[in-house]
């Protein structure tokens, strides 16, 4: 059974599958950093890119069943990649033991 990346299974375009030796080109990290909160925006909730886009709408749209395609559609000034940061975000808190250890940079 092949694993794919999280692009294939938002129904991304270049999606590819990943094994030993294939990994996703861009790291948690990176992704992460595209996760930004502010006291003064959505009483401090995550959000992207320091727009008043946040976290839990992009979540929100997605476990309705709206594709990325779509989400893209409506807001363009967001890129794939913030999806794909919306979802490592969501990963990062539930793998975590605690919702204190995983935080969001200051803007």
């Amino acid at each position: 059974m092949e694993m794919f990346i999280l692009a294939y299974s938002l129904n991304l375009k270049d999606a590819e599958p990943i094994g030993p030796a294939r990994r996703p080109t861009m790291k948690n990290p990176e992704l992460l950093s595209r996760i930004t909160a502010r006291p003064d925006v959505f009483g401090g909730k995550p959000i992207v890119r320091d727009m008043r886009i946040s976290v839990e709408l992009i979540l929100s749209l997605l476990s309705q069943g709206v594709a990325p395609s779509e989400i893209l559609d409506d807001y363009p000034e967001l890129e794939p990649e913030d999806i794909r940061a919306c979802t490592a975000y969501a990963h990062a808190v539930i793998a975590s033991d605690t919702l204190s250890s995983v935080s969001v940079a200051e803007s």
